[in-house]
């Protein structure tokens, strides 16, 4: 399916600043699944670097594996036109001591994954503003809980539940049928409390 006029790599860079190109990553099997965009390369995973720790920082890929949030059975996949990226930093007390430059660092833990997720709501069929699917990820983001998500990129990085933090629904000049969406959240882990007999 091609969106007519519409250039993703352009609006990537346009409203989240994307330097470098994107890039639709798919299995043998996806290889009909992720719709052909202008100027945007389909690529089979076996002939790419798969493995998440050896993508270059700030490359988009778009996945055929769509990331799909769940919620007590119910399911939401985001568009094709999606990018995720990750950012975990390490919980460190730094002490400062008397008479000695810098300080002393004691390694505490490592800190929640930040999780970005942009992309667009894009109607194919008119130029109408999708205003269901904006609604349905909207209703989505007021969930106060945490959500399950599935993805085998965030699986590798051992993550299954998120909690969403911000929503941002920036503009794109020129397209009515096109709305883009930014949401960060952070990696969730269930906690077991023992209650004290």
């Amino acid at each position: 399916m091609a969106i007519a006029k519409f250039n993703l790599n352009d609006a990537y860079k346009e409203v989240f600043g994307f330097q470098t190109p994107l890039f639709g990553v798919v299995t043998n099997k996806q290889s009909a699944q992720l719709p052909q965009y202008e100027n945007v390369p389909t690529i089979i995973e076996e002939d790419y670097q798969s493995s998440v720790d050896r993508i270059s920082p700030g490359t988009g890929v778009l996945l055929a594996d769509r990331l799909r949030f769940e919620d007590q059975g119910e399911i939401y996949a985001l568009p094709h036109e999606t990018v995720i990226s990750y950012h975990q930093a390490k919980n460190i007390v730094k002490t400062a001591m008397s008479g000695k430059d810098g300080t002393v660092k004691e390694y505490i833990s490592l800190d929640d994954w930040s999780i970005t997720i942009q992309g667009f709501i894009i109607d194919y069929d008119s130029s109408n503003y999708p205003i269901d699917r904006v609604d349905e990820l909207r209703k989505w983001f007021q969930k106060n809980k945490d959500l399950g998500v599935v993805s085998d990129w965030l699986t590798q990085l051992g993550i299954y539940r998120i909690v969403v933090t911000d929503l941002d629904l920036p503009a794109l000049a020129g397209f009515s049928n096109v709305q883009p969406f930014e949401i960060r959240a952070l990696s969730d882990e269930p906690v077991e409390l023992e209650l004290a007999a």
